[in-house]
């Protein structure tokens, strides 16, 4: 193909530019396509779901996606209301102590499902050998004198709201070779990716598939931030060109009920987290 495109190149005046692209576009006829979709609800998403097959592999952002915070204070949309405040209060925390504020916000209060209908999809999905995996920008190990296993707390927090990804990967495993903050490696857990906050999710992609000795030709990312599921994507077109992808933009949080914050509880509330965050990292 590639001679072809080039003997083409010599004589433009004989087969014209439609000819070339055309063929061009042949030239890449083998290679999957990659599909971006918005969706506002799970309702939504299902269509999308409905080709997925046991040579896929479904991967599912969890903060934003699956779960948030019960407490209206700890939300997108409080932290969006009060922006000049939460952006003073963070501003002096280095990037280790950002991080653990991220996962002292998440530990804060207990989790509830953004949309109900959750668990029982991921069930139905799991009951036809679809392998699923959690996926998240979290670490793995403790959180020093809070509690022994950050990794631990999450998998009983899905749990308990109807979601198990054990299944798919019931072991543990850290990747040594890939650097977080503070000495920590990315890793698996029970069916949970933690990919940290050094490492995009795109560069999760090859060890996880080395890790579950599986090559799906589908991969499917429901996320609510567009840049993982772009990064996701060039990291299997860069690595595995033979699989497809869909990347699912998730937005239902923009739809949830956004109960009212009072500015003061909300300073006193982060200005507690923000201490705590620096008293246990550098």
């Amino acid at each position: 193909m590639k001679y072809l495109i080039n003997r083409l190149i010599q004589y433009p005046l004989l087969i014209g530019l439609g000819g070339l692209l055309m063929v061009y576009s042949l030239s890449l006829a083998n290679r999957p396509p990659h599909l971006f979709v918005t969706v506002n609800s799970l309702h939504e998403a299902k269509d999308y779901l409905s080709g997925a097959h046991k040579n896929s592999l479904l991967l599912i952002d969890v903060d934003s996606t699956l779960t948030m915070p019960s407490d209206p204070y700890l939300r997108r949309h409080a932290i969006q209301n009060h922006k000049k405040i939460y952006i003073d209060l963070v501003a002096n925390l280095t990037a280790n102590q950002n991080r653990f504020f991220k996962h002292l916000m998440v530990m804060e209060s207990s989790s509830q499902l953004v949309e109900n209908d959750w668990p029982s999809l991921i069930i139905q999905l799991q009951a036809r050998g679809i392998k699923i995996l959690a996926f998240t920008a979290a670490k793995t190990g403790p959180i020093q004198s809070i509690i022994s296993s950050f990794p631990d707390w999450r998998y009983e927090e899905l749990r308990r709201l109807g979601m198990d990804f054990s299944t798919a990967f019931p072991e543990s495993i850290l990747f040594t070779e890939l650097q977080d903050f503070g000495n920590d490696h990315p890793g698996i857990e029970k069916g949970i990716v933690y990919c940290g906050h050094q490492l995009s999710k795109g560069e999760l992609v090859r060890p996880v598939l080395k890790a579950l000795k599986f090559t799906p030709s589908l991969i499917i990312l429901i996320d609510d931030k567009w840049e993982n599921l772009e990064a996701v994507s060039q990291a299997i077109q860069q690595s595995f060109p033979t699989i497809n992808f869909i990347g699912i933009h998730y937005k239902a949080m923009d739809y949830i009920e956004k109960p009212l914050t009072d500015e003061r509880i909300f300073r006193q509330r982060f200005k507690s987290l923000v201490e705590k965050a620096k008293e246990i990292a550098f």
